[in-house]
């Protein structure tokens, strides 16, 4: 089982080290997420952590124009192609989950009418060549 919370209620300091606990004693993985840089309730927090060991990273985009838009759909939400400065920011806490985890996983939003396709391959190259040059094993 995984958990990715989508609100900020759950990284709040009162609550996330008892999240955290809980979820280890349940052997339930702690999805970490990288989405938009915005404060709004809805955009969850990046919360570099594991609690099984199988660590697990969701790339939702960073597209901080469409994740709140009314009327909008979740592909418009996702809709984005991250650029190689923004997944460079990843190779270090990418490092840091490969080493205290057993296995260790990255996964591109992949909606087929969004740059979904594109990023699952384009993108996960790009970050695959960023691990291998920092020296972080991928498979």
């Amino acid at each position: 089982m995984l958990f990715e919370p989508r609100h900020r209620s759950w990284f709040e300091d009162d609550v996330r080290a008892e999240l955290l606990r809980w979820l280890e004693a349940r052997r339930i993985t702690w999805v970490v997420v990288d989405a938009p840089k915005v404060d709004a309730r809805n955009v969850p927090q990046t919360l570099v952590a594991i609690t099984t060991p199988t660590a697990y990273v969701r790339f939702h985009g960073r597209n901080a124009a469409t994740w709140n838009a009314r009327g909008g759909s979740a592909a418009e939400r996702f809709d984005h192609l991250y650029e190689e400065d923004e997944l460079r920011e990843w190779t270090s806490p990418l490092r840091e989950l490969s080493a205290e985890s057993e296995e260790a996983y990255a996964f591109f939003n992949n909606n087929n009418q969004t740059h979904g396709v594109a990023q699952a391959t384009a993108g996960a190259e790009l970050l695959r060549k960023l691990l291998e040059e920092e020296g972080v094993p991928t498979a």
